[in-house]
């Protein structure tokens, strides 16, 4: 069997392309603040079992986030990405903008709406309508009468 030869970059030239450029984690998370210049911070929540009793865990961790653009506000949706360390604390930049604050509330449908798409897809807004008319044993069950005053 013949070995493959591959090109092995000379000592002093830094690797343009290696796998850890190409596979950055990201990670969506909720903007918490936006106070610091070029900084956000972002808290990403993520749930967990716990290893003995098996009950999930809800668990959020907050990271620093490098936004050269300040676009991101607090409230905001985003998405961060794993980069060069910035500074002491920022080791993730933000990549977009998923959703605004307040935004997400305005454009999702009712729930209303959403249980008559629903009923009408599957066609059974008629059934549901004839069951609530008429009583399972036929004739509606009556009210006692109240005796008359004289």
């Amino acid at each position: 069997m013949a070995r493959k030869r591959t090109a092995v970059p000379a000592a002093g030239a830094p690797e343009a392309f290696t796998w850890r450029r190409l596979r950055r984690k990201t990670k969506v998370g909720v903007v918490v603040s936006a106070k610091m210049a070029k900084t956000v911070i972002v808290e990403v929540g993520r749930l967990r079992e716990h290893p003995l009793y098996k009950k999930v865990i809800r668990t959020r961790k907050r990271f620093a986030a490098h936004d050269a653009n300040a676009e991101a506000k607090a409230g905001d949706l985003i998405r961060i990405q794993e980069s060069r360390p910035f500074s002491a604390t920022k080791r993730w930049r933000v990549v977009e903008v998923i959703s605004r604050a307040g935004e997400a509330g305005a454009a999702a449908p009712r729930v209303a709406d959403v249980e008559k798409m629903l009923e009408a897809a599957e066609g059974s807004g008629e059934l549901l309508v004839r069951e609530r008319e008429e009583p399972l044993g036929g004739a509606a069950p009556q009210a006692p009468e109240e005796p008359e005053e004289k």
